[in-house]
């Protein structure tokens, strides 16, 4: 197995809230790995997201990963 199995795939979208009004809008990994800063596109604020919803994404993909990783290796042996 490679590891670009469990690669977050860049043209993904997250549903980040405004803190503002709450309103969710889709935002691609990509524009939040280079720049969290974002403006509602309901109430026009600026904000900046804290990459709670990246980092939790991420944290799914390491568990697949070691508990996919572990599976194997009981398989194997």
């Amino acid at each position: 197995m490679t590891s670009s199995r469990w690669e977050i795939n860049s043209s993904a979208t997250l549903p980040i809230p405004c803190p503002k009004c709450g309103h969710k809008q889709s935002v691609l990994v990509s524009k939040l790995r280079q720049n969290p800063k974002l403006t509602c596109s309901s109430c026009t604020s600026e904000f900046v997201d804290d990459g709670a919803q990246l980092d939790a994404l991420v944290k799914v993909f390491e568990r697949l990963k070691r508990s996919s990783h572990s599976r194997e290796l009981a398989a194997i042996t």
